[in-house]
């Protein structure tokens, strides 16, 4: 029986992470895995009403309120799906999780890192991902990807099209956010460049995982 696996996919916005998941999930079916794919925030009843609060709710939402929000449905996600699929000796792949609250929140909406972390420790019990596989891109390019009709709440904090995305823009912050984040830990951190084509992003997160 394989080893339990946990893998999570974070980036901004159109990176491709909904896409990617689903490739390796199922390369690790070939591989002889149980895959268990989930989503933040969703995968759960909680989750998925969560999501819809948070990123279409007509509401304004204060960035430790947007926060408490997430950790709730992470708590949720964790104890109801990713510990017993673990438990189980699946593979979970995941689209965003922990390292997002400190991305989004911490470096996007100026709370305290330090103390997102400790939330999140308490969110998550202490679970940690084998790997995390970033996504990156320009926002000018995630811009261009953005299809206009799905806008969430975050989405539209991106710089319109003809716009100039200035250093200190929200996704801006987010983006360099990741890049610190994946620099701090580099041998649990895969960073793709999410503007090559989808088989070329493929393939170096498979040859990746497969020295897992």
């Amino acid at each position: 029986m394989p080893q339990p696996l946990f893998i999570t996919f974070e980036g901004g916005e159109a990176a491709g992470k909904s896409t990617q998941t689903r490739l390796i999930a199922v390369y690790l079916a070939w591989q002889g895995y149980t895959v268990t794919r989930v989503a933040e925030p969703g995968s759960t009843r909680l989750g998925s009403r969560v999501r819809r609060l948070v990123k279409y709710g007509p509401m304004s939402i204060t960035p430790l309120a947007e926060t408490m929000l997430f950790l709730a449905a992470r708590t949720q996600l964790v104890e109801e799906v990713i510990n017993p699929a673990l438990a189980r000796g699946e593979a979970v792949v995941s689209d965003r999780f922990a390292d997002s609250t400190l991305a989004y929140q911490g470096y996007g909406r100026g709370l305290d890192v330090a103390d997102l972390r400790r939330l999140n420790d308490i969110a998550t019990g202490g679970l940690l991902p084998d790997l995390t596989v970033l996504l990156d891109m320009p926002v000018e390019a995630s811009v261009q990807r953005r299809k206009p009709r799905d806008t969430d709440r975050f989405e539209s904090e991106l710089p319109g099209e003809n716009d100039r995305a200035s250093d200190q823009s929200f996704h801006e912050k987010v983006r360099q956010g990741f890049l610190s984040l994946a620099q701090q830990a580099p041998e649990k951190w895969l960073v793709v460049d999410a503007t090559l084509p989808r088989r070329e992003v493929s393939r170096l997160i498979r040859a990746r995982v497969s020295n897992l």
